[in-house]
Formats: structure tokens, sequence, C-alpha cells
């Protein structure tokens, strides 16, 4: 501070001694009016400078020098020269900046002016050693480099003006981040991006957050490297820097690809594309290219289209016939490693290794540690395909050789899955499950970096395939020799394959505090987390052959001192900190907190070649063995088509819920379950959309649907609903009841094409525009208004029509009610999950749309024992491998809701009225949560409702237990 304050008097001294000179010279002006002119245009510039409005201090400063060299006098021609030349560097023009102190040093010379003269020297002295350290990293003397920034960095400082360590430390960085140096990195970022907002340097302050977005990104901590992407892409475009736009574009398309987002990630890297080629940036155009050829080539792998894979090997021959690039030892290294890829997918593995030996030795050359071992893991997956398992195992060990110390957590979870399959090819069991648990211990590692629920389980998607084999394993060991260990192991390896970023999202948003798994103490490191607003989106992860990655890295294209990722740039870190570790639930644990004498849990693992259930009581667990994915897909679809049906006659589903049943829950009724009158199950793949109490199941000789005989809850997994049951309650909530139903749509017939909406209408005309139809709900008020009538009236809070909206909704105190109830139409997206919507009023006077979002609700806070959701197919979401059914049942669960009631199918309005008063008669009787569904159900099942459309697709998840009403008043009917 004090040498600003030293360099601030300088200027000062120097504006005095040029308006001195004006007075004592007046023949040469003529009049006071130079004076003036000169005066006000010095002050302007000034403060357009301390404003960081460069463009407009330099003309003002330029309009100033030609005055003062009208007037001939060099003292103030060589102020004007050092002011300008001080914005020509803040501007990015060095060489005009250099040329201006030059003949700013001449005039200070001829003035007699020493301070004046020696600060110059030193301007011109940090443009030297600037431009000396960028040649020097240019020939990768990168200590040399160093030394030059850090000199120049010294004299800025000492000059008081924090614009020239600004510019040095975003150029030392670059130094650093060529050594692979990203922590020294981050922190030369860091600094700088304080410097930028300290002085409003705007295009600065872009930069550096695109910068510390490719950080962020090298610590596979994706969401802030969003965060900071996204954050410099509106600053980078006002500022009208086209080429760090491009830049950032492109970085943000990285990361997209990273998460498997591929479609925005194609999107991003096509407007960087398009930027590049307008600009006639030939370098990187052919990175865009060979980025977006990368791309094609995941999603081809996860698509397994082999059309995205011909398009990608066409990218890439149009990357390498480009002028300059097969000098380019980078993106000829890229362009060979994604073409062998290609070519690997498309079976044609010989070519593959050709290819992956010729970028092999580029990478030798140019020293990419990171690049080689992932080059090395591809020529491991190729080998294994080809059955040459002692050469996959060779390449795969030399990968985990030379990344050791590295943290490049993807590149180990590479290796050592392709070493499981090796081993277990040649039938070394136990060599094989070790590596598949190091797999796994890299992928969880990588996974508790990732705050947003959504990006993590796109991140796991197919990765869950080591999770299938390490099963299959410890399945075969069982078989040879069963015991509770073995047993313990496999439950334990099926609940971290199961709705793991929910359940971290669960533990994540008790913020810090210490959680009891399984007598296990977690502790959770920094603050609480929320998940994003805005669509969700769709995720997938590429994989060779059963999982491996293909993917190269190289060093960052460097520009004007930011980075430019390309897609095959990849860095993992080993000094991660924040990690959460979420323990599974045990055996044991289960059966001592979720379970009592009467209840049974079900769980299911679906896997590609067998799957896996578990029958677990209070005192027992048994394991058994399940047809595999297509077996049980094969077998539900027919019956599941019969019960989405709304037939009005018999149920002819019955021969395939006997046979169902038979194959999925043949425990309940074997052997001597008479004890049993509750179950929890947990699904998975197709399951998530089978309701359980529709399977038949003999009793005393006699047919019976599940729901006869078993109350019946779901759960993602039963991890997820212990943490849902130890949530800490508030003893006494001040509510019984808040409701919202019978909203009014008008507006539904928006067209797109009419002038001066408001954003709420725009999102209104995305809905309704996809085919949704909002058909009147006349019975919805009927159905708010019965249920409501088993609450005082102090009690509640009951909004119907117009008074039904979400403004309403978001002003409420929710963590003072117990039940909330929804009865309105419900939106499912099944490629946006978390644009799932309840459908409130629409209103012309509220800023909100009407449509309560999936990604709101993860927002709200509640303490809700339940909430009901009187909505169409608010059961059903976007089916994830191992995560589930994402929408808004699961949305509600993580705002702080214990259990939701919601529906698997469109339903019918008026019997809908007529069951949700019957289960509320029942709950406020003091059954269960699931007692109360199934009364109602078995009420509705001896009406004219007897088809199951009617009553299945009514479906509890989470804690069942009952609600504890502070006044039994609460259960009179009025």
């Amino acid at each position: 501070m004090r040498r600003r304050k030293g360099w601030a008097a300088f200027l000062a001294l120097l504006l005095v001694s040029l308006f001195v000179g004006v007075l004592e010279e007046s023949n040469a002006f003529g009049s006071q009016e130079p004076e003036t002119s000169l005066r006000s245009l010095t002050i302007k510039g000034q403060s357009r400078r301390s404003a960081g409005e460069f463009e407009e201090a330099a003309i003002q400063f330029k309009d100033a020098l030609e005055l003062a060299r009208a007037a001939r006098i060099p003292r103030e021609e060589a102020m004007c020269s050092t002011q300008l030349g001080i914005v020509c560097w803040d501007l990015g023009q060095i060489s005009e900046a250099a040329k201006l102190f030059e003949e700013s040093l001449t005039l200070t010379r001829i003035c007699g002016d020493t301070v004046a003269a020696q600060n110059n020297r030193k301007f011109i002295e940090i443009i030297e050693l600037y431009n000396l350290g960028k040649e020097y990293r240019s020939t990768n003397q990168n200590q040399k480099s160093l030394q030059c920034f850090e000199r120049a960095i010294a004299i800025g400082r000492g000059t008081g003006i924090d614009d020239f360590e600004l510019k040095c430390l975003r150029q030392k960085s670059l130094t650093y981040w060529q050594m692979d140096n990203i922590e020294e990195f981050f922190e030369c970022n860091k600094r700088g991006l304080d410097i930028a907002k300290k002085i409003n340097h705007r295009k600065e302050m872009g930069r550096y957050l695109n910068n510390l977005g490719t950080y962020f990104r090298k610590k596979n901590d994706y969401s802030t490297a969003l965060k900071k992407l996204e954050s410099a892409l509106p600053i980078l475009r006002t500022e009208r820097d086209v080429d760090s736009e491009a830049e950032c574009l492109n970085n943000i398309g990285v990361v997209y690809k990273d998460l498997g987002d591929f479609d925005n990630a194609l999107l991003s890297m096509s407007r960087a594309l398009e930027i590049d080629k307008k600009i006639g940036n030939s370098l990187s155009v052919s990175a865009d290219l060979a980025n977006i050829g990368t791309v094609y080539l995941l999603r081809g792998c996860a698509n397994e289209d082999k059309q995205d894979l011909r398009v990608a090997l066409e990218t890439s021959d149009m990357c390498l016939n480009l002028p300059g690039v097969g000098a380019n030892a980078f993106t000829k290294l890229v362009v060979l490693s994604n073409s062998g890829f290609a070519y690997h997918l498309l079976g044609q593995y010989e070519v593959a290794l050709k290819c992956f030996f010729e970028a092999l030795k580029i990478a030798k050359n140019e020293k990419c540690r990171e690049e080689h071992c992932h080059i090395f893991n591809n020529i491991g997956n190729t080998y294994y395909k080809l059955g040459q398992i002692e050469k996959a195992i060779l390449f795969y060990e030399k990968s985990i050789n030379l990344s050791a110390g590295t943290g490049y957590l993807e590149i180990h979870w590479e290796a050592y899955y392709g070493l499981g399959r090796c081993y277990e090819a040649k039938k070394e069991l136990s060599m094989a499950l070790s590596y598949y648990r190091m797999a796994i211990g890299a992928m969880e590692r990588i996974r508790s970096r990732i705050n947003i629920d959504m990006f993590k389980i796109s991140f796991a998607r197919n990765k869950l395939i080591v999770y299938q084999h390490a099963l299959d394993i410890l399945y075969s060991l069982y078989l040879a020799h069963p015991s509770e260990t073995l047993l313990g192991e496999i439950f334990l390896m099926i609940e971290k394959a199961k709705a793991r970023a929910f359940v971290e999202s669960l533990i994540e948003a008790k913020g810090d505090v210490e959680m009891d798994l399984g007598g296990k103490l977690i502790m959770l490191e920094g603050g609480k987390t929320r998940p994003i607003s805005g669509g969700a989106m769709e995720f997938l992860r590429a994989r060779i052959g059963e999982g491996g990655r293909g993917e190269f890295s190289r060093g960052p294209e460097q520009t004007d001192g930011h980075v430019r990722m390309t897609a095959e740039s990849r860095s993992e870190n080993n000094r991660i900190g924040g990690i959460i570790t979420a323990e599974m639930c045990s055996i044991s644990r289960i059966q001592s907190t979720l379970l009592n004498e009467k209840t049974a849990l079900l769980e299911y693992f679906v896997g590609e070649n067998r799957s896996f259930m578990f029958f677990i009581t209070r005192y027992h667990a048994e394991l058994y063995e399940l047809p595999g994915r297509r077996i049980l897909e094969n077998s539900l679809r027919g019956y599941l088509k019969i019960l989405f049906s709304p037939l009005l006659g018999p149920f002819d589903g019955f021969t395939a819920a006997d046979r169902i049943a038979k194959e999925l829950t043949f425990p309940l009724w074997q052997g001597t379950r008479s004890e049993i009158d509750s179950i929890i199950v947990v699904p998975d793949g197709v399951l998530h959309y089978l309701p359980f109490e529709t399977l038949r199941i003999a009793n005393a000789g006699k047919p019976i649907y599940v729901i006869e005989k078993f109350k019946t809850t779901y759960c993602p997994s039963a991890t997820s609903l212990f943490l849902i049951k130890q949530r800490p309650r508030p003893k006494k909530l001040r509510k019984h009841l808040l409701a919202f139903g019978a909203p009014l749509y008008a507006g539904q017939n928006l067209r797109k094409g009419i002038g001066g909406k408001r954003s709420a209408d725009v999102i209104k005309e995305a809905y309704l525009n996809e085919g949704f139809s909002l058909s009147p709900l006349p019975f919805s008020k009927n159905e708010i208004l019965g249920i409501s009538r088993h609450f005082l009236t102090e009690k509640k809070d009951i909004f119907l029509g117009s008074q039904a909206n979400e403004s309403t909704l978001k002003s409420l105190p929710l963590r003072e009610y117990q039940i909330i109830h929804f009865a309105c139409h419900g939106f499912l997206d099944e490629k946006f999950p978390l644009r799932s919507a309840l459908v409130l009023s629409f209103s012309k006077d509220q800023d909100e749309d009407g449509f309560l979002q999936a990604n709101e609700i993860c927002n709200l806070e509640m303490n809700a024992d339940l909430v009901v959701l009187s909505a169409c197919q608010t059961g059903n979401g976007a089916l994830e491998k191992g995560e589930g059914l994402i929408g808004l049942t699961r949305s509600f669960l993580y705002s702080g809701a214990d259990s939701v009631l919601s529906s698997f199918w469109s339903l019918n309005d008026q019997s809908t009225a007529g069951f949700m008063e019957d289960f509320y008669t029942f709950l406020c009787q003091g059954q269960d949560k699931a007692g109360a569904l199934r009364l109602a159900k078995l009420k509705m099942l001896k009406s004219s409702h007897f088809h199951p459309f009617y009553w299945a697709g009514f479906v509890l998840n989470g804690d069942s237990a009952p609600i504890q009403f502070d006044d039994l008043d609460v259960w009179r009917l009025n």
C-alpha cells in the first residue's frame, strides 16, 4: 500500500509541474484554455482507468498527449506518454507500451526529471523481462522463464502499480503449468484474480477465472471448475476477448465431456470452433477439431454407435490435414490416440495397435507422462481383446509404474480394472478381486470430489461394471465356501453400487455432522452443499469393452497467458481434501435399526449376466441368484404394459403376476414366514417400475396379491433409508397439514411468437411445446377439502385455485408442516430429470413460472413426516444405472421429507380423490404410513376400481413409521 501511495505522489508531482509549466509558458498556449483541456483530459483518463475502462482511458490520454505535443512541452508530454503506456500495457499492447515508455524516458531526461526517468527505466525493464520470460518458456527453459517473471513482478511491486504484477503473474502461472506444477499455477492465478478485482480489470478477471477452471478440472473438482468457467464466459464476451471466449467455451466443453454430457460438450466446442475459424487461429481450430473428435469417440463408445465412431475418424482426418498440424506433436498425438481408440471400438485391433504405438513414440519424445500412461492402458485394453493376456498385463503394469506417485486416479482406475479382468480371465480370482477393489477405491476417491448429485451419477454410470465383476467373484467364493463374512462382503458391495450419489447427497445436506454408520463415525470436511439450480443433464461415461478409458493428455495450449484445455488433457492429483467417505450399512446394522420381528428387507442387484436378491429379516440373511438384466426385462415387459392400461374389465395379468412373484419374491412364501407382515423393497434396474404389491403369492393354498398380506415401502438403498431415519426431527411442529390443489392453468395455450413475454412465460412454453397437456382437474378441489376435514382449522393451511401457486409455496415456512400435500398435474422429463415438475397455478402477477421443478425442490428445506404427490407419474423419473429413478420423489427426500407418497403412472382424477380421503382416514386413525396405504388399496380393490391400474400406482418411498400428531383432536372428523 505504501508503494502505491509513493507512485500516486509521483504522479501528483508530475501533474503539478505540468500545470506550473503551462502557466510559465503561456505564450506557447496563448491562453489558459489548453491548461483546462489538458487537466480535464488527464482527470478523465485517470477516472476511466480506475473504473477499468481501459480503451476509453486510452482515448483520453492520447488526446492529452497530442495536446501536450502541440504545446511542445517535454514534461507534460512525458507524463502523458507514461500514463498512456500503462494503459496500453493493461490492454495487452505490449510493444506500444514499450515504445511509449522509451519516448517518456527520453523526454524526462531532457527535462532532468530523474524520478520519472528512473520509473520509466523500471517499466521498460519489466517489459523486457516479460518478453524474455515468454521466450524462455517457448524453448522449455522453464527455470529461466520463472526467474524473469519473478524479477519483473518484484520490480512491478516496487513501482506500486499493480497492473504490472497482474500480467506477469499470469505468464508465470503458465510456466508452472508447463512444468506440471499445478499448485503454484493455482496460487499465481488466485493472487492474480484478487489484483484484477482490485483494479477493476475485467478482461483479466475473465482470463484468471478461466485458468482457475482448468486447475479445478485437473483436481477432479468438476463442480467448481464449471462454476469458475461459467463465471468467466460472460465477462470475456462483454470485454470482446473473442480468443479467450473460444478458450473458455472449449474448456467448458472439456469438463462436460469429463462428466459424460457429450451433447453439451459438443455444443460448447462447436461454438469455440466457429470463433476460431472466424479469427483465423489455425492452431486453435486443430485443437477444437481434436476435442470434437474425442467427444464423438466417447459418445459412440457409450452408445455403441458406429456412426459416431466414423464421425470421430473423419474429424481426426480433417484435423491432420490442416496446414501445420503435422508439425504439432501434441495435436498429432491426440489424433493418433483417438483414431486408435475408434479402430479398437470398431474391432480393428491391429490397426488400433499401430495407431497407439505411433502415438507412444510421440509421447516418449515429448516426455508426456500422463499421455504415456493412457496409451499404455489402451494398448493393454487392445491386447486383452485379442486374448493376449500376458501382454495386456505387461502394459497395465507399465501404466501403474509410470504413474506412481502422480495421483492420476483415472489412469489408476482403468489400469486396476484392466488387471482385474486379466487375472479373472486367468482364473486367479483372489488376485482379480484385489485389483477390482483397488479400482473401486480410485473411482470413489474421484467421485467424492464431485459436489453435484447428477454429476456423481454421470461419472459413475459406466464404471459400475467393476462392481459386477467383484460381485461375481465374491459369489463364486461364497458358493465354494459359504460364510457370514463373505455374505456380508457381498451385501456391502451391492450397497456401494446402489444410490451412492444419493447417500452422499444426504450426508452433504447435513453439513458438518458426525454420522454413525455401522458403528463408524464419518467426519465431514467443509460446509453444507446443495445442488445447483437449472435443468439437469444426461451424462454418459465412455468405456472400452467392459469399461476401460481411451483418453489421452497433452500440455495445455498457451496463448497470451490463458490456458486452453484439450479434451485429452487429464491429470489427477493425489492431494485431495474434503473427501466424503460414506460407510455402507452392514447386514447386522440393518437388522438392528431398520427391521423388527415382523419386517423383512428385499434388496436386488440387477447385473448383465446374473442378478442377486438379499432377503433379510431381524435374525436371518439369505442370498439368492436371479437371472441377468435382459431376462428380467423380458419377463416384466408384458406385465408392466397390462398394469399401465386402465381397463374396466377383469385383470388379465394373473398368470404373469404369479410367475413373476415366484421369480422375485419366493422367500416370502417359501417356508414359515407367517410372522412377516411388512416388507421394504430396494429395487434395481427395471424393478424400479414394478409395483410389488400387484404380484400374487400363495396363502393357505389360495393366490392373493402381495398387498393383501404385506405393508410395502420402497427406498433407493438400505443405507439411504438408515440416513433418512437418523435425521434429527423437532419434537413438535406448528402445523399438521399444508395442501395445494385445484390449480388454475390459464395460459396453457401459449405459443411461440408472442412478443413481450416474461421469462416465466418462456419457461411455460418450453414445457407446453413438448406436448405436455394441462387438462382440468375438477376433483382435486374435492380431494383437498376431503382430506382437510381430518385436521383442525388452526393446524392446517389450504391453498386452492389461484392461491395454489409457486410463489406462495416458496414464501411459507415449510419446516413447520408435518404433511405437505399436492393435488395437481405432474410433468415427467426423462431426458432432463431435474426439470420434472409439479405444475401449480399460473399467475400473471407472479414472477414464478408455476412449474416447481425437481431441482428447485432440492433447495427447499422441510421437516415433513410425509409429502403426498397426488399427481401423474410423480413416482417415476430417469432410470440411472445403480442410482434408480431420478425425479421428484428423490428431490423431496433430499430436501428433508421422511417419506414420499407418489404415483407410477397417470391417475384417474375422480378415483384418486376417493383414494386419498381413505388414506388420510386410516392415517389419522393411528396407522403407520405403509399400513394406511395398504388399507386404502384394499378398500379400492373391493370396489369397482379393482383393476391394479387404479390402486397399484401409488407407492411409498422412505420411512413408513406412523406420524405422531401432538393433538388427538386431529383424528376427529368434523
